[in-house]
Order: C-alpha cells, then structure tokens, then sequence
C-alpha cells in the first residue's frame, strides 16, 4: 500500500496518475490507493473518504471512486484516458438485435442516468457499442444506430421535436469483420436546430435530457450489439459497467496500487 499526494489546480486535477475530478473537489489531499478484488458488491464500511478505489467486478474494466464519489475520468501521464466513466446504466448483460426503420432497440428505462443533467458545459460526448457480425453476414451492409435524448413530456420518440442531444454511430460491414466483434462509435452533438427546441449549449441540453433511446434503421438486421457506453469527450475507452451499477464494496485484505 502506497500514499501519493494529488496536487489539484481548481478545477481539474492532474495527479502522477492523471486523475480528473469535478471543480467541486477539495483541491489538496492525500489519498491512498487501493484495488479491492472482484465481485465485491456488499459491504460499504470498506469504502474510505480519502481513498481512490478501483474496483474491478467480473466482466469489463475496472471503475474507480473517490470515497463514496465516482470519478469520471482518470488519464496517464501522457493524457491518455485510462478509464471514462459510463454513463448508461444496466448495460452488463445487455443485449440488442439491429433493426431496420428506427426501431427502438433499447428503451430509456434502462439505460438512462439522471447523472447527465449534472455534467454542465463538457467538451463533448461519444456514444460506443460492440457488434458481433455473423460469418454470413452480406458485405457492404451498414449498421447505423442512433441515440437520442428527449426533454420530459416527449410524446414521440420518432419526432425531433423534443430532442436535447443527438449520435449517429454508423459502420459498413468489410470482409474482414464477418466472425468478429466490431466497435461502432460515435460523436453525439447538441441539437441546436431551429425548428426544435434549440439548446445553445450542453448544459443547456444536459439539464433537460429527461430520456435517452438507442434506435436503428440498419441494413445489416438481426445483429447482436452490446457493451453500451456513453461518455465525456471524444475517446469512451474500453466498456465498463456504470459506477451507480455498483451497489457496494465487499471488505477484502487483498491491495494494491494502480499500475
């Protein structure tokens, strides 16, 4: 077990490991570094206020809090981001088959975090996903998802008349992806037409993101899509279960320090 002291310069903070919090944060503390073992789900006497936990459960990466807090991004020393939070809920074990004229293929009740409306006036979002692409799959086929996000009282989830933020991750399928599993990412905007609501900014639509849809309008149908993630900036790194996913922390003996 080692003590490393995070130096924080109001409002993001850059330790010997890259660590980004919140303006929120204290800005000096020293914290202490610990790596509980898997499925540790139970016991949240084990979670320490000046602790810096990443807490690895069995299937994806690891996530890492703050104490009680999760931290939204954690870089290298390079800047290079090492972790980003996901912000899709019940994405472990979540499942979804392409479809063609925008269907929805994964509804808001399970995948919405009300935690967007907090994130202010970020650099952006990127929306990811694996797809599993059959060996008998047709080449030249495309894949092309999309996320909407709709303010409260939304009527129709077709309509764009209610949408706050918007991501269109599209993939053409080659013949060397047929067997395989594929990343499909994607940049989400602010949707700022006129002839919608108009949001002049994410925090601006962020704060009214009351839904959030995954819909397809593919060619390539019938193809599995899993590992969901939605998350800060332009890279959403490798899939990772949501921090609110992760009831609590078993005690354990085992420690280490992140590499």
């Amino acid at each position: 077990m080692l003590m490393y002291l995070v130096v924080m310069y109001f409002p993001v903070a850059v330790s010997k490991f890259g660590l980004t919090f919140g303006a929120n944060q204290i800005q000096t503390q020293s914290y202490t570094v610990y790596e509980p073992t898997i499925n540790q789900y139970n016991n949240a006497s084990y979670i320490d206020p000046n602790g810096i936990y990443k807490i690895q459960p069995d299937i994806g990466d690891p996530i890492y809090m703050l104490g009680t807090t999760a931290i939204d991004q954690v870089t290298d020393e390079s800047g290079n981001i090492i972790y980003n939070r996901n912000l899709f809920l019940k994405t472990a074990g979540l499942t979804a088959l392409t479809a063609n004229n925008w269907v929805t293929i994964v509804d808001s009740s399970t995948i919405y975090n009300s935690y967007i409306k907090e994130l202010g006036n970020i650099s952006g979002l990127v929306i990811s996903c694996i797809a599993d692409i059959p060996a008998q799959a047709i080449i030249g086929q495309q894949i092309n998802l999309q996320m909407k996000g709709q303010t409260a009282g939304a009527g129709n989830q077709g309509s764009n008349s209610w949408n706050t933020i918007l991501g269109s991750p599209t993939y053409t399928i080659t013949a060397s992806d047929l067997a395989m599993p594929i990343e499909i990412s994607g940049a989400v905007s602010v949707d700022t037409d006129s002839g919608h609501a108009a949001y002049q900014d994410w925090n601006d639509a962020l704060s009214q993101t009351a839904a959030i849809y995954i819909r397809s309008d593919s060619s390539a149908t019938g193809i599995p899509v899993s590992e969901f993630k939605l998350s800060v900036g332009s890279n959403s790194g490798n899939w990772c279960v949501a921090p609110e996913d992760i009831v609590a922390v078993q005690s354990t003996t085992s420690e280490g320090v992140l590499a």
